[in-house]
């Protein structure tokens, strides 16, 4: 698969997330932030092998927690 299929992938994902909330409510900056790392990490994930994939969320749930 082309790399830019990808990048297309997470743009297309992001748009369908940002779209389906209340059109007169604006997202706090946090809860966007949240949205681009979901859409970046789905879009990549599909590379992982499963083991692979446990690997990074294991890592996004330490780093999510810290943050918290």
């Amino acid at each position: 698969m082309l790399e830019c299929m990808y990048i297309r992938q997470a743009i297309d994902l992001l748009e369908g997330l940002l779209t389906c909330s209340d059109e007169n409510k604006e997202l706090p900056v946090h809860h966007i932030q949240k949205l681009i790392v979901f859409a970046i990490m789905w879009s990549l994930g599909s590379l992982l092998e499963p083991d692979d994939r446990k690997k990074v969320r294991d890592c996004n749930d330490s780093v999510s927690m810290t943050n918290s």
